[in-house]
């Protein structure tokens, strides 16, 4: 990764410093066209703002050249200024009096440990001077020769510099230095951030991680999370103090900790790995007897790198922590808006399970491994849902009930029913008095039947139309 990082800081400005040394006449005239060629189109597209700032880039890249285009113009008119720059950096390039400054190398790369380098000057432009980086000194030797010296770089990280030689004219010279960086110590390569433990109790069972801590526990058992600060895997000896309540330390085998483990670490910078190592302790229970404030210490090298203190409480039965399982059957309940009785089984191997909500319109019976719940009549037209919760232990589990609304009454406040009928007749001139029937003529009886109904605030009506067709000789 340091190789990496110091090539392509070395690429970088060996990039930057092959482009300084692009002469000042060719980069000027060709980044100034360019800009002075983008402000005329934006100004023939009526975007003023834009190529008056085009103008001003232009103008910048033509007097960087070094060659003089005469007083610059005011208010932005720099159409024939431009253009008499443009045409005299042109001509510039055929004389062969112009003024010239070059130097090799054009880019220096030195090794770590104190270097001197030689830099070779080229110009017509008279005497020059030099600037250099603070950890570098330098020697004119002639009006041809620089000599440069630089320090040892104990710094660790890549150093960059520039060093400058200007005349009438000027060029960069971009330095890097590598480092060398010394073997870290085992210590320095990790960062510990947090320290969990779970423990081991009688018959092979375990408490999960950050869960309370009893005295009759056999093994506390560490779980280390750290941060990689190296590339490369190391395999590296932690020692680990364990001190009781009274601050004196739980003797092991290692001198002066508790107990020692060998790890390796992940490397490649990575974030939040994990140790899991062994747990320390006694078969018979006694080792964390006392209750109390405990305090974990991690040791490399001599070097402590964590210190975390748990509590261990005392528990009056050598009873194991067992994991506790918690489940109910049916987990949903559907009541009808008259209510009712339905039953839940909850299984569980806990000794003892209690309620921790019911619903404020049921009632809850316990018997043994069974519930009994019993819902009232439900009088509003709303549905009711709610929830019963169980616990046991550090586990809960909830029940979910729901109850139909009540049903609507509708209850008549107001009818009406009537019976319509009419007769219509088809080719019955106007005026007649005396109505006969012919063969052609098709009578039309009707009849309509409503029905209105008004209850609870809503009015409704119902009506149907009855046509009869007679035949009639």
């Amino acid at each position: 990764m340091t190789r990496i990082k110091f090539l392509l800081t070395f690429v970088i400005l060996a990039t930057s410093g092959v482009q300084a040394q692009t002469t000042c006449y060719e980069l000027g005239l060709k980044n100034g066209t360019g800009m002075y060629n983008e402000a005329q189109r934006l100004l023939g597209s009526q975007r003023r703002g834009e190529a008056s700032a085009q103008f001003r880039k232009a103008l910048h890249s033509f007097q960087s050249t070094g060659f003089n285009c005469g007083d610059v113009p005011v208010n932005h008119e720099l159409k024939t200024w431009m253009d008499k720059c443009i045409d005299g950096i042109r001509k510039s390039d055929f004389d062969p009096d112009r003024e010239t400054l070059s130097v090799t190398p054009k880019v220096l790369s030195i090794g770590a440990k104190e270097s001197e380098i030689t830099i070779n000057v080229k110009t017509d432009a008279g005497d020059w001077s030099v600037t250099a980086p603070s950890w570098c000194s330098y020697r004119k030797i002639n009006h041809t020769t620089l000599r440069i010296n630089c320090k040892a770089n104990t710094e660790r990280d890549v150093r960059t510099g520039t060093i400058k030689i200007t005349n009438n004219l000027s060029v960069e010279i971009p330095i890097v230095q590598s480092y060398d960086r010394p073997e870290p110590e085992n210590h320095q390569r990790i960062q510990i951030t947090s320290v969990q433990f779970k423990c081991g109790y009688e018959n092979n069972t375990f408490s999960n991680l950050g869960e309370p801590m009893y005295n009759n526990m056999i093994s506390l058992i560490p779980e280390i999370t750290y941060n990689n600060l190296e590339e490369d895997k190391k395999t590296m000896q932690l020692d680990f103090k364990i001190l009781s309540p009274n601050g004196s330390l739980l003797p092991g085998a290692v001198p002066g900790y508790t107990y020692s483990e060998t790890v390796t670490t992940g490397g490649q910078l990575q974030r939040g790995d994990i140790f899991n190592v062994s747990g320390w302790g006694n078969s018979s229970g006694t080792t964390f007897a006392m209750a109390g404030k405990y305090t974990f210490e991690i040791w490399c090298a001599g070097v402590r790198m964590n210190e975390t203190s748990f509590d261990v409480a005392e528990r009056k039965t050598s009873t194991p922590v067992a994991i506790v399982e918690l489940s109910v059957s049916p987990r949903y309940l559907a009541f009808t808006a008259k209510g009712g009785e339905q039953s839940v089984t909850v299984n569980t191997q806990a000794s003892d399970w209690k309620l921790i909500k019911t619903p404020s319109w049921c009632s809850i019976t316990q018997d043994n491994n069974r519930l009994y719940v019993t819902c009232s009549e439900n009088t509003e037209a709303n549905v009711r849902r709610d929830i019963i919760m169980i616990s046991a232990d550090s586990r809960q589990t909830e029940i979910e009930v729901h109850q139909e609304a009540k049903l609507m009454d509708i209850k008549l406040l107001k009818t009406s029913f009537g019976v319509k009928a009419g007769l219509n007749l088809s080719n019955i001139s106007n005026g007649m008095t005396d109505i006969k029937f012919s063969p052609e003529m098709k009578p039309d009886f009707h009849a309509g039947i409503f029905l209105n109904l008004r209850f609870n605030g809503f009015y409704f009506s119902i009506r149907q139309q009855i046509s009869l067709l007679a035949n009639i000789n």
